[in-house]
């Protein structure tokens, strides 16, 4: 680590960090305060990660921002994306749906009435109070929503928690740590992944160095390149949140800035033969022709008639909105950021998906979304709370005898139906399958007595197994006799012969005639 100097770290300090030392410090201190990357690269190569964060060193193009598809930077231009609307909507249907089943322990080998892995009492599991109520300040939805954000809406794609222990090292609350201050640091060998984890709280102090047990890491995706951190998705569409973000700017200064389309007004030329241009008009002219012509075109004023003491030429420059058909090109970054997200466009609520909507569809698409999206998403955040948290309560025996789960029973989405669920059972009771008290327990109401019974059709009878009717023998094929002793086949009718007697030639010759 370079020295903690009056400090101010910008971006990873263990990767391709840049710490930014006293105000008054030039271009060539600030390049020797950047980690070293060692002598043995030549020049031109990338430190950190070329897309976000990277630092182009070949002595002329120093700090240079990169994407693949040219030098753009598209990064720095979009800057948070969280604040742009396709991303936010997103982020919201995520989020209000995340919290909706309640966490749970299960005991592995422990099974209900339907075979499923058994659930322990909420008032009776630590681990699962601690996520209920993780910090006096967040509830679980709250801790929920910050986790759909730091996993979509950051580079690394990871939620960190920190773990508060008691004076007796028991973990007593969860705290999030924001993603862009904390880093894992890797470890001397494969057996120890990552070492430690740096997190600094403000730009101020020093990094702190909190150890692996006292950290949750919640990765949306792991980073192929460096699998010790996260990839957030929207990493893979920033180009397409910029270009929703330049049309949309470039619609809201179209309706600020002019009623019409920009154009340049300049004085007419004079009627007559050769077209003698008309005198220039002075700045006083000019500034008072410019006002009026703003107080006419733009504001409430839009689309009033305006009328010149001066001949004007005007020439229209730039296109207006609707033949640069910016309805149309939005639509492009909205079904890119959505599938990046996860999220159907109509889940979102974008223009994309409510085209086609009907209340028959919407749900089914919200369906989808559930069981193709949240589903695989609520099984990956408990599976890391199993390896990260619940040892901190059930020691070795978590992950293997018990582990987190979310109770998908109470999802509505993934829920049957009730009128699909009545005529089902219904259905299933008259062709004798169930017996009442069965179908009364699957639709929720009480058994009654004498309930365990079957129905059976009017048209149908019941016939126990010994008296129904065998079927038919089958007849036997007969089979061809066994070869003789010499091994030679049994003797067949030759062609002439029927039954072994001849049969008279009926070719030509014996017809009296030849060819």
């Amino acid at each position: 680590m370079p020295n903690l100097l009056p400090t101010d770290w910008r971006r990873d300090p263990v990767g391709a960090g840049i710490l930014l030392a006293a105000a008054t410090a030039t271009e060539e201190r600030l390049k020797a305060a950047s980690l070293p990357v060692g002598p043995e690269r030549p020049p031109g190569y990338w430190v950190g990660d070329p897309v976000t964060n990277g630092i182009y060193l070949d002595g002329g193009t120093w700090g240079q921002g990169w994407r693949d598809n040219g030098t753009f930077d598209y990064a720095r231009a979009v800057g948070d994306a969280s604040l742009n609307a396709i991303v936010w909507a997103c982020i919201t249907a995520i989020s209000q749906a995340f919290p909706e089943p309640p966490i749970r322990v299960y005991r592995a080998e422990g099974e209900d009435e339907q075979g499923e892995p058994e659930a322990l009492p909420d008032r009776s599991t630590p681990a699962t109070r601690l996520l209920r109520r993780p910090n006096p300040e967040h509830t679980w939805d709250d801790l929920a929503g910050l986790i759909v954000c730091h996993q979509h809406c950051t580079d690394a794609g990871t939620a960190y928690l920190w773990k508060a222990r008691s004076t007796a090292g028991r973990v007593v609350e969860l705290w999030p740590v924001e993603p862009d201050r904390i880093w894992p640091v890797a470890g001397p060998s494969t057996l120890r992944y990552v070492s430690h984890y740096l997190y600094k709280p403000n730009d101020r102090e020093e990094p702190m160095v909190l150890p692996i047990e006292d950290v949750v890491k919640l990765t949306l995706v792991r980073d192929p390149k460096d699998p010790r951190r996260g990839r957030g998705p929207l990493r893979a569409a920033l180009s397409h949140v910029f270009t929703d973000q330049e049309a949309t700017g470039f619609l809201n200064a179209s309706l600020k800035n002019y009623g019409i389309p920009a154009a340049i007004a300049s004085p007419a030329t004079a009627a007559g033969v050769g077209g003698v241009q008309a005198p220039p008009l002075s700045p006083e002219a000019v500034a008072k022709l410019r006002a009026m012509w703003d107080a006419l075109t733009l504001g409430d004023s839009r689309g009033k008639v305006m009328i010149s003491p001066q001949s004007l030429q005007v020439e229209k420059l730039s296109n207006d909105p609707r033949s640069m058909l910016l309805d149309v090109l939005q639509r492009t970054p909205e079904a890119r950021i959505c599938a990046v997200m996860g999220v159907p466009p109509i889940v979102a609520l974008q223009v994309l998906g409510l085209e086609n909507a009907t209340y028959a569809n919407a749900d089914q698409f919200y369906a989808s979304f559930t069981k193709f999206k949240l589903v695989p998403y609520w099984r990956r955040v408990s599976s890391q709370l199993t390896h990260q948290l619940l040892p901190d309560f059930y020691g070795e025996e978590a992950g293997i005898e018990y582990f987190y789960g979310f109770d998908l029973d109470r999802v509505a989405a993934l829920q049957e139906d009730e009128n699909e669920k009545s005529t089902r059972i219904t259905n299933e009771w008259k062709s004798g399958l169930i017996q009442m008290n069965q179908g009364l327990r699957a639709l929720g109401y009480p058994e009654v007595p004498e309930g365990d019974v079957w129905f059976i059709p009017t048209s149908g009878t019941i016939t126990e197994p010994e008296n129904l009717i065998p079927p038919e023998p089958v007849p036997e094929v007969p089979m061809l006799e066994a070869p003789g002793a010499n091994g030679s086949p049994p003797d067949l009718p030759r062609p002439g012969q029927q039954n072994g007697a001849s049969v008279p030639a009926t070719n030509g010759a014996q017809n009296g005639r030849t060819r």
